[in-house]
């Protein structure tokens, strides 16, 4: 078994502390570069350690002062609590915002070595398993020969669909393979279910904020949006009821574990509640997933499509978060008259998804070594995810809230009161830092004070310096504010 990491150790040790009694609330930690010097160990181990029993919320950092032991009776430290959508009714739009100059910006492939993106929504590409994809692609070649290389069935090639089935099994899912269908990406199953199932001017509801991607393809399709705000519990589902009375929506797309962008997981209520309203008005539900198998911490919920009237959902998953994003590989899985719908919309989109990647992901799942590499990933995501919560506490002034994931690629952070995440933005990138400014992921946009973090696609060095560009772009943002004459 491998060794316990360092900060893991020293976390432990300050844990049994507080617990003992030796640490009180209120009480303020050593320094980390002093507790580091004392222990023998990097700044960085340190770091990470306040960062774990930040999220655990025993201890909160204030600026400027340092870290201290939580207070329980204070309620919860900040970067957690209901304040995650900023839109605090139901929103009913008829346009969803554009997100595309977001994602343009994200995929821009000629940004200047010295700036730093928090926005590309995957890991880094130094925790991509190439290996194990060229050995796969080899031995499909190599086996089928041009057999590979032809057209495959519209719902994906037989062995995968049962590679998938069993792997679902693993997630607590019961599917069948005939319920299986190949995709190009997650994004594509988003897709082919609004076209299978709504009309322009139709109504469908979602999160607010969301996945870019929902955003985008809604409006592709013409269809208008019901944006439901957050809470940290996930969907606030008692909102829903009248919504659903009055507009009558086609279907109900949701991101409920280790939401994107906020990294909210939905609770076990909330998901119960959901379905019960869900299954009363007949309305479908897709249940977007792809961030799922990437968890840190806390206790896993089962899916929505897992729970008891999980039946009419349609449940979208993808490769591109957790392994290459550049295969464009996903799947949905639905049953009985949503399967047949989504089907004829596939077959005549595309024909078919492409046949040499489907039999490399198959062998994929296959290989023990994949089970590995998740692993791998999780524990790697895991340490920039700290990285960046560490960079927050020591970077941001106060005023500056933020949620602690506990799974999925983003830490959402909400800025002082008053200022316009879109000037942050400006000023950011004049640091040489780029993040994604909140309007881009609510139904109607605007100006949030909110922006989102991607921590996995960079090292941990990368993140101490890009948040601290980022704190630096924040108080010039805040400085003519504070020097503006009352009025």
């Amino acid at each position: 078994m491998a060794a316990e990491p360092q900060y893991q150790r020293i976390a432990a040790l300050v844990r049994g502390r507080i617990a003992a009694g030796d640490l009180r609330a209120g009480e303020r930690l050593p320094a980390i570069r002093a507790l580091a010097g004392e222990l023998g160990v990097g700044r960085r181990t340190v770091e990470e350690a306040y960062a774990e029993l930040t999220a655990e919320g025993l201890l909160e950092a204030r600026h400027g002062q340092g870290t201290f032991v939580a207070d329980p009776a204070r309620g919860p430290a900040r970067g957690s609590g209901p304040w995650v959508s900023g839109h605090r009714e139901p929103i009913v739009t008829s346009v969803a915002v554009s997100a595309g100059q977001v994602l343009r910006e994200a995929l821009r492939p000629d940004r200047r070595p010295d700036q730093i993106s928090f926005i590309l929504g995957a890991p880094a590409a130094d925790l991509f398993p190439v290996g194990e994809l060229q050995r796969a692609l080899n031995a499909a070649l190599r086996e089928e020969g041009a057999g590979a290389l032809g057209y495959e069935a519209t719902e994906g090639y037989a062995p995968l669909r049962a590679a998938l089935a069993h792997h679902l099994l693993g997630l607590g899912i019961a599917a069948g393979p005939d319920e299986v269908i190949v995709t190009s990406g997650a994004q594509q199953a988003i897709d082919l279910a609004l076209r299978a199932l709504t009309r322009p001017g139709d109504y469908v509801v979602t999160e607010s904020p969301t996945y870019l991607g929902i955003l985008e393809a809604c409006e592709a399709n013409g269809v208008r949006l019901i944006g439901v705000p957050l809470d940290d519990a996930g969907m606030e589902v008692e909102r829903l009821a009248p919504l659903l009375a009055e507009h009558r929506p086609k279907l109900l797309l949701t991101i409920p574990d280790c939401h994107n962008p906020t990294g909210i997981t939905m609770s076990l209520a909330r998901r119960r509640a959901l379905l019960a309203l869900a299954r009363s008005h007949g309305l479908p539900i897709l249940e977007e997933d792809a961030y799922g198998e990437l968890r840190y911490g806390g206790t896993p919920v089962p899916r929505l499509r897992a729970l008891p009237g999980g039946e009419r959902v349609i449940y979208v998953s993808s490769f591109s978060k957790v392994m290459l994003p550049g295969l464009r590989l996903g799947y949905l899985l639905a049953s009985g008259d949503l399967h047949r719908r989504i089907l004829f919309v596939k077959q005549a989109s595309d024909r078919a998804s492409g046949s040499l990647v489907q039999r490399a992901i198959c062998r994929c799942l296959a290989s023990r070594r994949l089970r590995s590499y998740l692993r791998v990933v999780s524990r790697r995501c895991r340490e920039r995810r700290d990285a960046m919560l560490a960079a927050l506490a020591r970077e941001l002034p106060p005023g500056a809230r933020w949620t602690v994931p506990d799974g999925g690629l983003w830490v959402w952070v909400r800025l002082p009161d008053g200022v316009s995440a879109l000037a942050l933005y400006a000023a950011a990138l004049a640091h040489g830092v780029v993040v994604a400014p909140g309007g881009a992921y609510f139904p109607d946009g605007g100006d949030p004070p909110f922006v989102a973090l991607n921590f996995a696609a960079q090292p941990p060095e990368r993140i101490a310096e890009g948040v601290r560009r980022l704190g630096l772009a924040l108080r010039d943002v805040l400085t003519p504010r504070a020097q503006a004459p009352a009025p």
